[in-house]
């Protein structure tokens, strides 16, 4: 995962690509903070393309989903049409003898029936094979990517793993007022809120 030290060094590469950003001591808080899960290198690349790519200074989601596209791209898994075309090769012997496909493919095949129930199909009804096959491959592709861009907190509470934090919304408003950008009405139901037992 990346250090301070190679989160600093992708803003400062940022930070001189846009030089009427203001980078503020906060807003490099915020994005080390945002930004520690992904690993250096492929963050260093984000940012990278990134500045290939646009003429303002990234948000935390942008470079968070440049990072995870390239991660997509490096995994391998093919495209859902390229997928089908792999399971068409091996369709008709029920998959016996097909070299190792990967794995999306493969569990894709398993939540329609298996390899098996593939070969004994209908030649005629390939038609509704492909469209099974290709709407739980893309819902296991689309699972994977939300697995992916979660933060680590938030996966923990997906996970319901023991030792999530929980929302201090006390907290939170504290940290909003350093910032200094606390609309009035904003500030008001925090004053409510902060007295609230937790």
């Amino acid at each position: 995962m990346a250090t301070k030290t190679e989160i600093g060094a992708v803003l400062s590469m940022l930070a001189a690509a846009y030089p009427s950003f203001e980078l503020r001591k906060e807003t490099t808080a915020l994005y080390a903070e945002m930004l520690e899960d992904l690993p250096g290198e492929v963050l260093f690349i984000a940012g990278k393309q990134h500045i290939a790519q646009s003429t303002f200074f990234p948000r935390v989601a942008e470079l968070r989903s440049t990072a995870f596209g390239l991660l997509e791209m490096s995994t391998g898994a093919p495209k859902p049409i390229e997928a089908w075309a792999w399971v068409c090769e091996w369709i008709h012997c029920s998959g016996r003898g097909r070299d190792g496909g990967h794995e999306l493919v493969e569990r894709a095949v398993r939540a329609i029936g298996g390899w098996e129930s593939l070969g004994q199909r209908n030649v005629d009804d390939r038609h509704w094979t492909q469209r099974q096959f290709m709407e739980a491959y893309e819902d296991m592709l689309d699972t994977l990517r939300r697995d992916q861009t979660l933060i680590p907190e938030a996966r923990r509470l997906v996970d319901g793993q023991d030792g999530a934090q929980r929302v201090d919304r006390g907290e939170i408003l504290r940290l909003i007022r350093g910032i200094g950008r606390m609309p009035p009405a904003v500030e008001q139901a925090g004053k409510s809120c902060e007295g609230e037992p937790e």
